[in-house]
């Protein structure tokens, strides 16, 4: 059974995952296919003023503005390493990918996440940056858990700057997936309205967010939200298979695309992976692949690890 204080930092400070660039990410110049593609550090601040590390990932050779761009979103134990299946599926495909830290996750400062309510705001100011600083023409989004019902909620909110979405196991709201955790892990089989109600305030004291407007199914109802591609594992105990059966049924999109997956909420989502990359090439129609750099092994660090493939790290729920 989970305490009370354990539900708390579960929702607010789950562990931080922390890694070493230089290992656990592609690049500095790295091969997929061979080509060569590189990767590109930088920083966001947050809405709140604390450091999101960020990568992007890109075609050596590429204009990389000319190219439309997928930001991935990680979940609420994770961080942007989770993105390494999702950069060797899309490079090739003649998309970037942005991945990064969440405030209070990886290597970004910060203290606590919110599960998706700042992280909206947050993701908002990433996405103007992509746009205004980098030069980018079209956004995509990838989100997974948490950073799928991030995703959803921006673009209920700002939909006509995104041009595709794919969300992996995303929650309908916030209460609803604490009702469900609580019903599955706390004494006595319930979460109760006292329960939640402290857990609530606990959480606005600390970051300043009302858990309950952390609503991804009113989000998704709004008009001009871009196509969707929906994933769920089929035995998931977390955030159940309904969530994402409701919030497909009740998108506004009619370019839409349920996608279901063997496995439980942090098993690798292959399907989704190879569904959602289709879904975004028709979806955004990125330009053909072209004059691409091969790759030189003695002058770039490969993207294979010790174990042979992209570095990759359990994703985080």
């Amino acid at each position: 059974m989970w305490s009370y204080e354990r539900i708390v930092g579960q929702v607010i400070r789950p562990q931080r995952t922390l890694y070493n660039p230089a290992l656990a990410l592609p690049g500095p110049v790295f091969d997929l296919e061979g080509q060569a593609f590189c990767r590109d550090d930088f920083e966001v601040f947050s809405t709140k003023g604390h450091r999101m590390k960020c990568s992007h990932f890109r075609p050596l050779s590429s204009p990389h503005a000319a190219l439309p761009c997928v930001i991935y979103c990680h979940g609420n134990c994770g961080n942007r390493t989770e993105a390494c299946d999702i950069v060797e599926a899309l490079l090739p495909l003649n998309f970037t990918v942005i991945a990064f830290d969440w405030v209070g996750c990886g290597l970004s400062e910060g203290d606590y996440i919110t599960l998706g309510g700042q992280e909206t705001d947050d993701l908002a100011t990433l996405v103007n940056h992509v746009v205004m600083n980098l030069g980018v023409r079209q956004v995509a989004l990838w989100g997974r858990s948490m950073g799928a019902a991030t995703c959803l909620r921006y673009c209920g909110m700002a939909g006509r700057r995104v041009a595709a979405v794919a969300a992996d196991s995303s929650y309908t709201s916030v209460p609803a997936l604490l009702q469900h955790i609580g019903s599955r892990h706390l004494q006595y089989n319930v979460l109760t309205k006292a329960i939640f109600s402290m857990l609530k305030k606990s959480v606005k004291s600390r970051t300043g967010v009302d858990l309950t407007d952390v609503d991804v199914l009113a989000a998704v109802g709004s008009d001009g939200v871009p196509p969707a591609v929906f994933g769920f594992a089929q035995s998931d105990d977390l955030v159940p298979p309904e969530h994402t059966c409701q919030l497909h049924a009740k998108y506004m999109s009619p370019f839409k695309q349920l996608v279901p997956c063997e496995g439980e909420h942090n098993s690798n989502h292959c399907a989704f992976v190879a569904a959602a990359a289709d879904f975004l090439v028709r979806a955004v129609k990125p330009p053909p692949v072209q004059h691409l750099i091969r790759y030189d092994s003695s002058s770039a660090s490969s993207c294979s690890d010790s174990s042979g493939g992209v570095p990759q790290l359990a994703p985080g729920s």
